[in-house]
């Protein structure tokens, strides 16, 4: 079987990612899902931009071009190799966070509705299992006496600069921002400008707003003047989160997706769109 390069499958409409979370870090589940999606074919795998994270799913990415060589060598497959994504954020976004509380204050008789409820298994008598805690916030309102909260994080862009360098390091980058972080996109991009030459794509997430449209297109502005008058030297793709961290609860998720989709598509803007959510 052959599978078109990622910068094909954008152009053909065919482009599928693996998202394992911009907080995910249970690294033994983040390999097994890289061999996985590629073998399946997935164009881009994006993680957190953790050190440890990217290590475990360039190994599962490696190890995943390995099983297929051998299938190639006999003739069945042609592999490329998925583009590997990190996640920053400009501020607080509910991708970046983590859920905490302390099991010695949960009464002895809790039905500990928050275990049974959390879709990644993060929740035991210890607590909190920071790793596998991805933010979902799922676990918040089901608890009885509400002693759970969250605590937001920022991904700092420094740690995967030399990733952006190396030849086999970082492909691409998404940056979490909403309406009125033009300032703070501001600074997280002057940080990245210099060595972002090395991408093959930036996405950008942004959840909906009335004042959405607007502040893409200064997003556009801001990173096209980086370049000016010559053209971007990556890929460049709108993400639509229609309602973020939904992407496996409940009834409604795919319409909204669809729904921003359709309003980014409209506006024009430069780059390709991508549903999530």
């Amino acid at each position: 079987m052959f599978y078109p390069s990622p910068l094909n499958s954008l152009a053909r409409g065919t482009w599928f990612k693996l998202i394992c979370g911009a907080s995910f870090g249970h690294l033994p589940a983040i390999r097994s899902l890289a061999i996985a999606y590629t073998l399946a074919g997935a164009d881009c795998i994006d993680v957190a931009a953790d050190l440890a994270v990217i290590t475990a799913a360039k190994d599962g990415i490696s190890t995943a071009r390995k099983l297929a060589q051998t299938n190639a060598d006999a003739g069945n497959s042609c592999l490329d190799f998925p583009w590997l994504m990190v996640s920053l954020n400009d501020g607080a976004d509910p991708h970046f966070r983590k859920a905490a509380f302390d099991p010695s204050q949960c009464p002895a008789d809790c039905p500990r509705p928050c275990e049974r409820i959390c879709p990644a298994d993060a929740i035991d008598d210890r607590g909190v299992v920071e790793s596998r805690c991805y933010g979902c916030g799922r676990c918040l309102p089901i608890c009885p006496l509400g002693l759970i909260v969250t605590h937001d994080r920022s991904a700092t862009p420094n740690s995967i600069l030399p990733y952006l360098t190396a030849e086999d390091g970082i492909d691409a980058i998404e940056i979490h921002t909403q309406s009125g972080h033009l300032d703070e996109f501001r600074q997280l991009w002057s940080i990245l400008a210099p060595v972002a030459h090395h991408l093959k794509l930036l996405a950008i997430s942004c959840p909906d707003s009335d004042e959405l449209i607007t502040y893409l297109r200064s997003i556009h502005d801001t990173i096209a003047a980086t370049y000016h008058p010559r053209p971007l030297p990556f890929a460049l793709l709108w993400q639509t989160d229609g309602r973020p961290m939904s992407g496996d609860i409940g009834a409604g998720t795919t319409h909204a997706a669809i729904k921003l989709g359709e309003k980014v598509l409209a506006a024009h803007l430069p780059g390709y769109v991508q549903l999530a959510g």
